[in-house]
């Protein structure tokens, strides 16, 4: 599977997140994709990216060379503005849509990036894998109790 990075610098990331699938750049990513926020800056992500064999890379992306990489590849977008952390989108037709995923680190999207490429990932979590949640009895009693006062004994 190809898979191919690409960074792009918006205005305002929160206002473009918040505009979601109307959002002229980003809309189609983020409505039939999976995201994140990434706890690096965009230079140690495209370092990490540089650093896995395999991956290639969209310089000077515009909205039409996106939407034609997400068609034929697995796009890995970087967005950033530069003042909020940056957002990680996963787009591409064989991936599946979990819309917005947990925070990241760079070894969570080098661990993704390896095993889009069919390698083995050293550490880190594959982003496009649901991670089970762990029980809890304490939220299992107040759901109990919620549905019975719902819809009683």
């Amino acid at each position: 599977m190809d898979v191919v990075v690409a960074s792009l610098t918006v205005p305002d990331l929160a206002a473009a997140i918040r505009q979601g699938s109307s959002h002229p750049v980003l809309g189609p990513f983020l409505d039939g994709g999976s995201h994140c926020a990434v706890g690096a800056d965009v230079v140690e992500i495209l370092d990490a990216a540089r650093a896995v064999e395999g991956l290639s890379f969209l310089h000077d992306p515009d909205p039409e060379s996106l939407r034609r990489t997400g068609e034929r590849a697995v796009l890995c977008l970087i967005v950033a503005d530069g003042v909020s952390r940056p957002l990680a989108i996963l787009y591409g037709r064989s991936l599946p849509v979990l819309g917005t995923i947990p925070a990241c680190t760079v070894a969570d999207l080098r661990s993704t990036w390896t095993a889009l490429l069919g390698g083995v990932p050293q550490g880190g979590r594959h982003l496009l894998h649901e991670q089970p949640e762990a029980w809890d009895p304490q939220i299992e009693r107040q759901l109990t109790q919620r549905l019975r006062q719902l819809y009683g004994e």
